[in-house]
């Protein structure tokens, strides 16, 4: 029996979504081109801009918070500034933010004019003859009403009103969106196109006992219970959950490891037995097409349930999960890049 004042963790901060793993595996290529986007940078030039692009818990936020940590570390060539735009979804937020960083305060709380939060920024920028590297995470939160069309076009068209201004955007999306944003925007941002593809099974169990053997002590779970929780979670992310929720419930009912029942009682728990109402929404208009592709069915319930293009495809892997529907990748109608293709069981 666990003792009232033990642990099952060596540190529970390991199963945290924001936590960056000391071995951050299977993504050098992907780490190794955001590095050639920012090589230019580092010498005077003009960093690159980039897309990162995959599915959730693939690894592009994780991969763009290393990077950046890493340049901070070692340049000064070059400011990064990282924001969640599920966070900061207007452009006076995100500029508040990048005034926070560049120069090392938030605008006053009087309330400046954005003009004047960007020429702040983009002055101070001149005056140091740094670049500037924007990293958008979630950009799809600013698709509405032209939002990401009018940050992009200010970054990335600041050296016009400003000589010598170096900019550059990491945008974080999980499908193409180069085709949302207008034709000035698109001919400006011309990205390197990253690729971050779902990984197999075995890299993901290798991700997870990475995890286990820094989260948990030696022996708290077995690798044939971890390869169950692998095989069962929808994604990485969830698997990590999985994990953390498995090693809460063995600790409540004081057992020194967890067992098949704490994995089952973690499985309900983070998925309950009834599918919540805005799955159910989705999957009954899947129902009643049929089939659909996952772009049009997200344009249909974006609005009327008010959630992001992440949590909509978080959804539909947990539907799929739960055996109501399946997933296949198939070509886009507009023979731009690949798509989802969305059938009911």
């Amino acid at each position: 029996m666990l003792a009232a004042d033990e642990t099952l963790f060596r540190s529970q901060d390991v199963f945290d979504p924001d936590y960056t793993p000391e071995q951050f595996e299977f993504r050098d290529a992907q780490l190794r081109e955001m590095s050639f986007c920012l090589k230019p940078g580092l010498k005077k030039g003009r960093p690159s801009s980039a897309l990162l692009i995959g599915q959730p818990a693939t690894g592009k936020t994780t991969s763009a918070k290393l990077v950046f940590q890493q340049l901070k570390e070692t340049s000064s060539a070059i400011i990064p500034v990282y924001i969640n735009c599920h966070l900061q979804s207007s452009a006076y937020k995100i500029f508040s933010e990048i005034r926070r960083k560049v120069l090392g305060m938030p605008p006053p709380d009087s309330g400046v004019p954005l003009a004047k939060i960007q020429d702040e920024v983009f002055v101070e920028l001149a005056k140091k003859k740094k670049s500037l590297v924007v990293c958008l995470d979630e950009i799809n939160y600013l698709l509405p009403e032209g939002v990401a069309d009018e940050i992009l076009y200010i970054i990335l068209r600041a050296h016009e009103v400003y000589p010598g201004s170096k900019t550059a955007v990491f945008a974080i999306a999980t499908e193409d969106i180069m085709h949302t944003f207008s034709d000035k925007v698109r001919s400006t941002f011309s990205p390197v196109r990253i690729e971050f593809k779902p990984y197999s099974g075995q890299e993901t169990l290798e991700i997870l006992k990475g995890r286990r053997d820094a989260g948990l002590y030696p022996d708290v779970l077995s690798d044939a219970l971890l390869e169950q929780i692998a095989d069962s979670a929808s994604d990485l992310r969830h698997a990590i959950e999985l994990m953390k929720q498995s090693a809460l419930a063995a600790e409540s009912d004081a057992s020194k490891k967890i067992l098949p029942k704490h994995v089952e009682k973690a499985e309900k728990s983070i998925h309950p037995s009834e599918a919540s109402s805005d799955s159910m929404v989705i999957l009954t208009l899947i129902r009643e097409k049929k089939s659909m592709e996952s772009g049009e069915l997200f344009e249909q319930i974006k609005h009327s349930l008010g959630i992001s293009y992440t949590t909509f495809y978080r959804m539909l892997r947990r539907l799929e999960a739960g055996g109501f529907i399946e997933i296949e990748s198939v070509a886009a109608k507009d023979g731009k890049g690949r798509s989802s293709r969305i059938r009911a069981k």
